[in-house]
């Protein structure tokens, strides 16, 4: 125990010191009497606690007032009180860190400073090399693509600079699966990390699906979202189809990897002609050269100095997190109140086709990993009517941009404005526009009730043969000066068409 000044200070709660010495003195009794013995401790109790409150004890006030101390304090932490963690100075000398600088109080401190790249986590090439697992291949067009790569060093730093996005996310993804880290390079050949990338075969996406395989694997497309473009949902998709195809041909990932850009049928076919020999396969030629490609794509990122080229720098760390919200959310409304541009947006979610959720779900965003939290509360500050929600409306035969928003309550400038129209009057038979609305009001055009569509309806008559301005007004008991104005009508404007809707109330 350390030493105070010149007296020895042991802290104790001077209450239990004749519980200790009775029960000292009953387990070790002076000869057979208990009495005794309790009495002995008893006095013992009394005169150490007589000579510790005395003033004129060596050491009783500092004795004294650290028990009183001790005292409050435990009962202000049976009473559950808010000061109970209050500090308290017992009179125990132990250094205060506080008043030290860290060098001086931890000597093996003194080094050098420290760089901040050495906090930041390892760099994803590193990590990539250290799991290669393909066997080795070789040929004359594995040689011509690494000559063509580093012939192109443009090309290669532009395609790396677009995987910074979503480089870390693949790998991550390729590592939970225990799948070998050349399958991370495969966007490199398939699209240069371009979501929008489109083939002539009809091929979308980082991963390049067509949209018969897309659709086997959950890629769907509608209005609002495309699968096959969004990072999240492809990357599923691909190492999915890659597995089976790794388990199709009895784990020969280089038949697998030819398959995936040639079909399984094609490798299987020239599995059973020429056996596991993967050079003398009769391909496409684009199929053909697949592999080398990869292969030259993996001998540069494995050995860059013996190519003379620099690799653009990615950190494995996740570069967006993916935020999910059970309303519709634009991506416009979104990057402005996180302060993200609307590009960086975009690319983090190209999956969705007009730069907001689906109305009917699912409501995810990929947003910069730092702002995951500020975008995951932000939009809650906001009141539910400052929300859009969104609906699609397939333009009818005779339909006019004025009964449009009519029917859905929103001015005709909003709905030109979203759908890039330069005139109310340009909107096709078949074509879709997007309306925004209101999130506070209480339907959709999908979940409308009958009685309110119906309602809605009842205020335009669809336009029968042989129908006439002055029929309908006679049955709506209308005027037609009221028709010409609801409608826009000039003063000469008398030909309707069948399918044509007319307004026929305010």
């Amino acid at each position: 125990m350390p030493a105070t000044g010149n007296f020895l200070c042991i802290d104790i709660d001077l209450r239990a010191v004749p519980l200790i010495f009775s029960r000292f003195m009953v387990e070790k009794p002076f000869g057979n009497s208990r009495f005794g013995a309790v009495g002995i401790a008893a006095s013992a109790s009394i005169l150490l606690l007589s000579l510790v409150l005395n003033p004129g004890f060596p050491g009783a006030n500092h004795w004294n007032l650290n028990a009183l101390k001790g005292f409050q304090l435990i009962s202000d932490a049976q009473a559950d009180t808010p000061d109970f963690t209050r500090e308290y100075d017992f009179g125990i000398d132990y250094p205060d860190i506080r008043r030290y600088n860290a060098p001086d109080f931890y000597p093996e401190n003194r080094a050098e400073p420290i760089s901040i790249e050495e906090y930041l986590p390892k760099s994803i090439w590193e990590e990539i090399r250290q799991n290669f697992a393909f066997p080795h291949y070789h040929d004359e067009y594995v040689v011509h693509y690494e000559q063509w790569y580093v012939s192109n060093p443009k090309h290669l730093q532009a395609v790396f600079e677009r995987a910074q996005m979503y480089l870390p996310y693949i790998y991550d993804q390729i590592q939970q699966r225990g799948m070998p880290s050349e399958l991370a390079l495969l966007p490199v050949i398939e699209s240069a990390f371009n979501p929008h990338a489109y083939s002539r075969s009809h091929a979308l996406g980082i991963w390049q699906f067509i949209p018969s395989t897309g659709r086997k694997y959950g890629l769907h497309r509608t209005f609002y979202f495309d699968g096959r473009r969004d990072v999240v949902e492809s990357t599923r998709a691909a190492l999915d189809y890659l597995e089976y195809l790794h388990e199709l041909f009895d784990g020969n990932w280089i038949h697998a990897v030819a398959a995936y850009n040639g079909g399984e049928n094609r490798i299987r076919k020239e599995l059973a002609r020429v056996g596991p020999h993967f050079k003398k396969f009769r391909l496409k030629r684009e199929t053909r050269r697949y592999v080398p490609k990869l292969i030259a794509v993996k001998n540069l990122v494995e050995h860059p100095e013996k190519y003379g080229i620099t690799l653009h720098p990615i950190h494995n760390m996740d570069y967006f997190s993916v935020v999910s919200y059970p309303f519709p959310v634009d991506l416009h409304f979104l990057s402005s109140k996180i302060g993200v541009s609307m590009d960086e947006m975009s690319a983090l979610n190209p999956g969705l086709r007009v730069a907001m959720t689906p109305p009917e779900g699912p409501h995810r965003v990929a947003v910069p990993s730092h702002k995951y939290h500020q975008a995951k509360y932000v939009v809650y500050a906001y009141e539910p009517k400052e929300r859009l929600v969104w609906v699609s409306h397939l333009v009818k035969k005779g339909e006019i941009l004025s009964q449009i928003a009519t029917l859905y309550g929103v001015p005709v400038h909003v709905i030109a404005k979203h759908n890039n129209l330069q005139s109310a009057d340009l909107i096709v038979a078949g074509s879709r526009l997007i309306i925004p609305r209101p999130a506070r009001l209480k339907y959709q055009l999908a979940t409308r009730s009958p009685k309110l569509k119906n309602e809605l309806l009842s205020k335009f008559h669809l336009v029968q043969e042989g129908d006439t301005l002055w029929k309908i007004a006679a049955k709506y008991n209308v005027e037609i000066p009221k028709l010409r104005m609801l409608n826009k009508f000039g003063v000469s404007d008398y030909l309707i068409l069948p399918g044509q809707k007319v307004q026929v109330k305010q």
